[in-house]
């Protein structure tokens, strides 16, 4: 049986959860506010290992995300690409905030279009799994955007964000 499409749904939640994990990590690494800077590690954590179960979902379906041309010159452009979260700095805790929710907006929605796929059941269990840390982890920065701080420096200070 080919699981050529279930494979493509998980290169795209793959690269997807990389470029989170890279940009949680830029911001936990210039987050002014300890409590900020513990939280997006964890995610940084939970992240890495959302990656690693994909890499391996992929490799148990017989995949290789290099196997092809376009997608030997994507992963190309996108190592070239990778190197700009270095470059980039949050100028505080807000921005930082922001730029994690934005990466995870994006993260959820192809999680969604995932799991509207036909995956195997295994495969599913996963990406649903996934899915609902995803939103969960969203829920917490989205918490944490909203309360005052708990020492450390942050400049989200008394603003509450809708």
């Amino acid at each position: 049986m080919s699981h050529r499409f279930t494979i493509a749904t998980l290169s795209e939640l793959l690269r997807v959860t990389q470029d989170c994990t890279r940009t949680l990590r830029v911001c936990a690494q210039h987050a002014q506010g300890a409590s900020l800077r513990m939280l997006l590690n964890v995610l940084v954590q939970r992240s890495s290992s959302a990656s690693g179960e994909l890499q391996m979902l992929i490799a148990q379906l017989g995949g290789d995300a290099e196997a092809s041309g376009s997608a030997r010159m994507r992963l190309r452009l996108r190592q070239g690409l990778r190197q700009l979260p270095e470059l980039w700095v949050p100028e505080d805790d807000d921005a930082a905030i922001e730029a994690c929710e934005r990466g995870e907006d994006h993260a959820l929605e192809l999680y969604r279009n995932a799991l509207d796929d036909h995956l195997p059941d295994f495969v599913r269990q996963t990406v649903t799994r996934q899915f609902e840390d995803l939103v969960g982890d969203q829920d917490r920065i989205r918490i944490f955007r909203s309360e005052p701080p708990r020492g450390g420096g942050t400049s989200l200070g008394g603003h509450a964000h809708p």
